[in-house]
């Protein structure tokens, strides 16, 4: 007679009666702990039931008929409802079937140590009845029981090893272990006997069979089928983490433009100047741009094939405009027409047109909207006006220029009468001879003789040649040059930040932002009408779904509009400073290699008269106690004085002497 029960561990142990007794089955694959079975017995009306026998039946004789008791008075089965079932442990409890695999035992010269993971929850009968399959000798179960209560993760001696080998009792296994990122998973090998091997197909249909389909590591897995190492943790799978995409990349064939001034000195001092071109000319056709698509990516997997997600790549499209004509697959652009390519350091592409002349002569003045470049002499003609940038690869005679960009003279440049040269940005030339130069910045190759120079920032000269003699020249910021004066003691004044150049300048930068505000402003004004406008188009819709045409408008004109915004803030607050303009009293610099007598320097509200040659580097520099000197030998480092104290040893190919010390 067999019992029918509605608790859930009746499916996995069987009681049978007979005229002998009743007899108890354990089913071999029961996930169930010992203590679970004896409260499932303790429920059925069992006289005297035999638990050593029950113990024998859970732990040996799995799957057989084990005598334990004998029938009750009342008929078996009882009837049981659903609140008298017998909960089964819960869920983390640890299994039999993982106990051999958590509980550490080591043999230690003959003696036998356990170690019980802290981590872990196991029952102290699920430990001593694993401690039971083992064949030790003489088991100290108090030792054990500390090994349990006390010292959780400590290594705790226990007993003499048995007579036979130290191993299970059980059936060979492997055990599979899931780390919890499901990134790494491992195999450990319970054997039953000593020479006990595994197989590479055994292996991975054990991992399979755990749901470890992804990432095998075979090589490993080849070697631990060779020779597998007993009760040892093995890695044998690995993540395959995912590869992020690469964003579209656009490439740019043509430089970066720059002013004159930071585009000569990325040159070098030692580039002649007369082979330098500043106007660089694009035919049309020419490869501007070039777009190299995204790459998608590639997404990654976990040991149990779940997928990790990945960054895709990020397109980027060439932004058509007047000056670009793109190709049928939008990859390339190329430049629409002849002229001078302008790119800024994000990356906006424009074409200024050039007008090209071999050389001057006329009665007239040449004016251009765009850029003029001269290949030769400059003749007679009472001035030359451009809205970008002139360069002239001859000489200059004595013919007025005008630029809102750079003026670059590769020759010699001679006005008098009157004649003036302006840039709104920064202007050079290879000499010049009393002449009025104004601009941002100004760069003369070699001499300067007699000129009136004014730069709201800075005059430069080559240091390697350059010389400057006479004349007038005032700078908002700085004045870098090889020699000044002469040794005839020629008057040279020097003005570098003064007051009233500070004043100056800051009035002209002022009147400059003034007109960049109200020209933002009337943008804004425009496109902040224009989104208004759109807004209450969009509301006339009343919950419906925009058109895409419309709801793609929509975002640029706020982008727009907002961009105008930030820059008019940025204006208006660079404005406020210019209208609250106060001296900088540590603002000014002169440099030089060589300063002669019959030098006037004026800096500040400070002047100095250079009465002696100072024949080496020197500056100048303005503090609010005056000029300070400052020669550069003097405030080089030790660390550099040193090295060039070595390089001229080990030119000079003499020996290093070592002063001795006197004893």
């Amino acid at each position: 007679m067999t019992q029918c029960s509605n608790d859930p561990i009746a499916k996995d142990v069987r009681i049978e009666e007979h005229q002998s007794g009743l007899y108890v089955n354990i089913s071999p694959n029961t996930k169930a702990s010992y203590s679970d079975i004896t409260r499932y017995i303790k429920t059925l009306d069992i006289v005297n039931p035999d638990y050593a026998a029950l113990k024998r039946a859970f732990t040996q004789s799995k799957g057989r008929n084990i005598k334990i008791g004998s029938k009750g008075k009342t008929a078996f089965p009882p009837k049981q409802d659903s609140t008298q079932t017998v909960k089964l442990a819960s869920t983390n409890q640890t299994s039999p079937a993982s106990i051999e695999k958590d509980i550490k035992v080591e043999e230690h010269q003959g003696y036998m140590y356990v170690t019980v993971p802290p981590d872990k929850e196991i029952g102290y009968h699920q430990v001593t009845g694993f401690i039971k399959t083992l064949n030790l000798k003489e088991v100290d179960f108090k030792a054990l029981k500390k090994a349990y209560s006390e010292s959780r993760g400590k290594s705790i001696l226990i007993g003499p090893k048995g007579e036979s080998d130290f191993t299970s009792q059980g059936p060979s296994s492997l055990a599979v272990e899931i780390s919890e990122d499901k990134k790494t998973a491992y195999v450990t090998f319970y054997p039953k006997k000593s020479d006990d091997s595994i197989t590479y197909r055994q292996i991975v249909s054990e991992l399979r069979s755990k749901g470890v389909v992804r990432g095998h590591m075979v090589e490993e897995i080849k070697k631990l089928a060779k020779n597998a190492p007993h009760r040892k943790k093995v890695q044998v799978a690995q993540w395959l983490p995912p590869m992020d995409g690469i964003d579209g990349k656009l490439t740019y064939h043509v430089p970066v433009y720059k002013d004159l001034l930071p585009f000569l000195l990325e040159m070098g001092p030692d580039v002649p100047f007369d082979e330098i071109n500043f106007i660089r000319i694009a035919k049309k056709g020419k490869l501007l741009i070039s777009r190299v698509p995204p790459v998608k990516g590639v997404p990654g997997c976990t040991v149990t094939g779940e997928k990790i997600p990945y960054k895709k790549g990020e397109n980027v499209a060439i932004k058509k405009n007047k000056y670009l004509t793109l190709s049928p697959d939008a990859t390339k652009a190329y430049a629409a027409m002849d002229g001078q390519v302008i790119m800024d350091e994000d990356g906006k592409v424009t074409i200024r047109l050039v007008k090209v002349l071999k050389k001057t002569a006329s009665s007239r003045e040449l004016k251009f909207d765009g850029s003029i470049l001269i290949q030769g002499d400059l003749d007679f003609c009472p001035a030359i006006i451009a809205s970008g940038d002139i360069e002239i690869r001859g000489a200059n005679q004595n013919v007025s220029l005008w630029a809102k960009g750079n003026i670059l003279v590769k020759g010699p440049l001679l006005m008098y009468g009157g004649k003036k040269g302006k840039a709104l940005k920064d202007f050079a030339c290879a000499t010049t001879n009393n002449t009025q130069i104004a601009a941002r910045n100004i760069y003369v190759d070699k001499a300067v003789s007699q000129a009136q120079l004014e730069a709201s920032e800075g005059v430069h000269m080559n240091p390697n040649h350059g010389t400057l003699i006479g004349g007038e020249i005032e700078a908002g910021r700085e004045v870098v040059v090889g020699q000044l004066g002469n040794k005839k003691e020629t008057m040279t004044i020097v003005r570098v930040a003064t007051n009233e150049i500070q004043a100056k300048y800051n009035e002209v930068k002022k009147k400059g932002i003034e007109k960049k505000v109200q020209t933002i402003k009337g943008k804004f004004d425009a496109t902040n009408a224009e989104y208004l406008k759109l807004d209450q188009e969009r509301r006339e819709f009343e919950g419906d779904s925009l058109p895409e045409e419309m709801d793609q408008k929509i975002k640029k004109v706020k982008e727009k509009k907002e961009s105008l915004q930030s820059d008019l803030d940025h204006w208006k607050t660079e404005l406020v400073r210019c209208k609250s303009y106060k001296p900088d009293f540590n603002l000014g610099e002169v440099s030089c290699s060589y300063a002669h007598a019959g030098l006037r320097l004026e800096m500040g509200a400070s002047v100095r008269e250079i009465k002696v040659p100072i024949d080496s580097p020197v500056r100048f520099l303005k503090r609010t106690v005056g000029i300070i000197t400052e020669f550069k030998d003097m405030v080089k480092t030790e660390e550099e004085k040193k090295k060039e104290a070595a390089m001229a040893l080990e030119e000079s190919g003499a020996e290093e002497v070592q002063e001795k010390k006197p004893e």
